[in-house]
Order: C-alpha cells, then structure tokens, then sequence
C-alpha cells in the first residue's frame, strides 16, 4: 500500500471537501469479527459492530451464521429487532462448542450476515459493509491444545488500539468485546495504547482537541472498570505517542501504564502539512509517570514514502535508542519481516556497547482479530489481509498473580519473552548454570531448532554458544545445568524455531531477553 498502511478497521464516512469517494455510504460501518483461534475450553465469540449509527441510525433486526469445516457445516439465527443510533454499538454472539461440536476441532469458515434497515430500507450485509471488500468468510482455528506455556506465564498483545482510536481512516474495537475475543485466544492481558492524537479529541469530532480530556478520562475509567470486573483477566492502559526523534521525525512511542496524557499529534493530519509533534523522544520520556514504562514502537517498521512526507513519519534512529528512560524496543509487530529483523538487529547492537534494554511483542491491531480492512487508496479501495491479527504475536511474561502492577514490573525488568506461539525460557540456577524450558504445539510446530547467543559486552558480534537441532516431532524439551563462562562481563539470550505449525503460521519463533552474567 502506497498511502495509509494501517492496521485498522476502515473509516469510510471521512472525505475531503469537494472530493468524491466510492466507499462512502449513507449507513454506519457494520463488520463481523471473530477471533483468529481459540482454546480448546473456549466458546467461539463472533463480533458484530457498528459505528457511527448516531449518524445513520439502523434498525438491526437478525443475524445469520453459517459455521462449516471441510465435512460439516451448522446453520444458526439470531434476532435482535434492535434500533441502534450509538456512535459505536457491538454485541458478542455466542457459538457453544457442545453437542456435536464438542470433538470438532482445526479450521472453521465463519459467514455471517446481518439483515437490518436503514433510511427506510431493508438491507443485508454479509461480513461487512464497505463496498470494495471481498466478504470472505471469517477463518477460525479452534486447537487441540492450549497456547504454550510454563509456570506463572502470562500472555499478552502489547501494542493494540480501540475505539478510542477513531479519526479519519481508522477504529479499533470496544475494550469491553475486544477482552472477551481476547480471552478466547488465550490471552491473560493486552496493552490498549490508542494514539495520542486521538485521545484528546472531542468525542464526536475527530479534528477538533478537547482541552478537558473527557475521551482520555472515559478510557481510563473504563479500562479501571473492566480490570476491577476481572480477575483473570487485565488491561494495561496507556498511549501511542507522537513524538520527534532525534532527525526532527515523527515516530511512535509506547507508554505503558501512563496515567496524565502527553500529548502528540505531528503526524495525526488533523492540520495538514504541519507535522511538527510538540514533545521530542527525551521530553516525553521525561513526562512519563514513575510506574510508566517508555517502548520504542516498532521502531524499524518500514515507512512508507508519503507518509514520510504528508505526515512527517520516519524510523528510530541509532542516537535515539541511547536516550535514558528507554526501556526497550518492540520489535515484533504483527509479521516476521525486514521491519522485524532490522529491529533485532539494532537491539543486539545495544545489548553488545553494555546497555541493559529488552525487547517486546505486539500487533498493532486496530480491531482485527481475522482480518485487517484498511483504505487502499483513500475514498477508492479497501485491502484486506490476515496479517497483524490481534493476539496472534505476544509478550509473554513470568509473573504471579496477575495483577497489573506486576505485569509492569515484569516488563519493565524484561522478564519476558516475544513469540509468535511457543516458549523458551532460560534461567539461572545458583551454581551459576543454565536452564532451558521449550514448549510448543502442533498448532505452532514442532521444535526445529533453538539457541543460545553469547555477547561479550564491548563485542562486535554474538557468539552462538549452545545449539540444538530436532528431526522428530518433538513438542516440550528440558535441559539443565549447562556450564558457562567463570569470568568476563556477557549475556545470555534464547532464539527457538519451531516447523510444520498447523496455525496461523505454519512457521513460529520465540527470542527471549538477555540474562547478564558479571555485569
């Protein structure tokens, strides 16, 4: 995509003045969602969603689902006879995996349609609404297994937006319904760091700043509300900010659990051409809360030249990640790419010049838990993709219980991993030697190979210090007691690939974060 590569619901209603679009529709956007998995104990949650009805106000009358796998299928109906006139309305349908569906497991196709009227009309919709989409049947993966895991772990999608990320081109989904699809994948937490460009805005007008902050406070408060409902489950509030990296750039900054809004907003468009964000990288950093933790947001995503000039957008530089109060870089961001591999590249060279940083797993995810729609070229075409799913790349973390504030020491001290679905944890024994844990699944593969790097601090390169390579179909390994060096100042970290996954990805890796020896 040339223009606007967001990983977001599509906003259609926005156009510029005098210009005509083809995606505009008198209607409010309607999407069907699901998740992209769920565990085996799981009930399937299919989201309906509709946004701006209190501009276009519907009538939802039934929904109609289709669920089928390669040899089955299963008809259901839903009425609902619903006026709805709400800026954003969802409902989670429920599909129980009783009876006959109990021992079904794999790939599902998900078609649902919506009958409802609006402006008079009886209308139909199957999947969404947007004119130029493929209305492909949504894809769920219901596993034999559980997501991998090892004592006291806890998985999480570190970098998602809701619908307090609503401007011209993109929304994400309600907390409320993004907790609930979020649990049936798995997931114990997930980060909502909605753009700080949007989250001082008027509720019901995207371009104009709110100087009370009364979105800001709704998001905190629900996001206070949802955590104290639960006890399994948690939300780490913060924001996505806009920030100048050290090139007078925009780039993105992730607060985590940041509780005063630091404003950001060069790159939001909101006034065009003028793209100069109010705080730079060490300001903001500055500005954060003590029990704040500051992230470099995929800070080696590629940027896509017209963003670079119509919006000010640029990558993090070398000088930027050597700001104090960094905490670390999420690298991982929904797909295993340049952006990806360039990130882990930039982290390795910090780890060797003796910096204590860690690295961190997301999505991106503005919604999208089957599939991405985004506006292709603006006012003209959608593109759809089954890339930075939301929850299908983690953090995980080692912390009991789960509550938040432990989650945020945890990461905050990079006692986590970044996966893509299985498990590799190195620890220390006190004799001074190495223990290894792997867990995987059929769903994400079987163990292909893993490793373990050395890096002298003061060091040009990595050593491979330990290595393993599997044939069988080999799922768990344990290995302990492994010797290291008695002297030098070096780290240790983890890389496992895992082969032949039946998931998403039929390919997976985890990488963890260093352990330090004698520095």
């Amino acid at each position: 995509m040339i223009f606007l590569p967001i990983i977001c619901y599509a906003e259609i209603h926005y156009r510029f003045k005098y210009f005509f679009s083809y995606l505009l529709n008198k209607e409010p956007e309607i999407l069907f969602d699901a998740p992209h998995r769920i565990e085996p104990n799981s009930n399937l949650p299919i989201l309906l969603f509709v946004k701006d009805a209190h501009l276009f106000p519907i009538e939802v009358i039934s929904v109609d689902l289709k669920l089928e796998n390669d040899v089955q299928h299963f008809y259901y109906k839903f009425y609902f006879n619903t006026w709805v006139d709400n800026q954003f309305w969802d409902k989670i349908i429920t599909i129980n995996f009783t009876d006959k569906l109990s021992k079904l497991f794999g790939w599902f196709n998900i078609t649902a349609t919506l009958n409802y009227s609006c402006n008079g009309q009886l209308l139909t919709c199957k999947i969404d609404n947007y004119k130029a989409s493929s209305k492909k049947s949504l894809k769920v993966f219901r596993s034999k297994h559980f997501l991998p895991r090892l004592p006291n772990s806890k998985s999480g999608d570190l970098h998602t937006h809701s619908n307090f990320t609503n401007d011209q081109v993109e929304f994400g989904a309600t907390l409320k319904s993004a907790a609930i699809l979020s649990k049936s994948i798995g997931l114990d937490f997930f980060c909502a760091t909605d753009h700080s460009y949007d989250l001082d805005d008027e509720q019901f007008n995207y371009l104009k700043n709110d100087p009370n902050l009364f979105k800001w406070k709704s998001f905190l408060k629900e996001v206070k509300s949802i955590n104290s409902s639960s006890n399994n489950f948690k939300i780490i509030y913060g924001e996505e900010l806009s920030s100048r990296n050290s090139d007078g750039n925009n780039v993105h900054l992730l607060l985590l659990n940041q509780s005063q809004l630091v404003i950001g907003e060069g790159d939001s468009a909101e006034k065009w051409f003028k793209t100069y964000s109010k705080h730079d990288i060490t300001d903001a950093i500055n500005l954060k809360n003590t029990n704040a933790i500051a992230i470099a947001a995929h800070p080696k995503e590629e940027v896509p030249f017209l963003q670079k000039i119509l919006f000010g957008r640029n990558n993090w530089k070398k000088k930027d990640f050597s700001i104090n109060g960094l905490t670390g870089f999420q690298i991982l961001n929904g797909i295993i790419n340049n952006g990806f591999e360039n990130g882990k590249k930039d982290w390795i060279d910090e780890l060797l010049i003796g910096r204590k940083v860690f690295i961190y797993g997301g999505t991106d995810a503005h919604g999208n838990f089957n599939r991405y729609r985004q506006l292709k070229i603006p006012f003209f075409s959608i593109e759809e993709s089954d890339k930075q799913l939301f929850g299908s790349m983690r953090t995980v973390i080692i912390s009991s219980p789960l509550k938040v504030n432990n989650l945020i020491t945890n990461l905050k001290s990079g006692n986590c991993v970044v996966t893509t679905g299985p498990l590799i944890i190195i620890s220390k024994s006190s004799n001074n030697k190495l223990n290894i844990k792997i867990n995987s699944t059929p769903e994400f593969g079987r163990i292909d190979n893993f490793k373990l790097f050395l890096g002298n601090i003061g060091s040009k390169k990595e050593l491979v210090f330990f290595q393993q390579t599997f044939k069988l179909n080999k799922f768990n390994f344990d290995k302990t007691k492994i010797n290291l060096p008695d002297s030098g100042k070096y780290y240790i970290r983890g890389e496992l690939n895992t082969t032949s996954g039946i998931g998403l990805l039929s390919e997976n890796i985890c990488l963890t974060n260093p352990i330090w020896f004698n520095y």
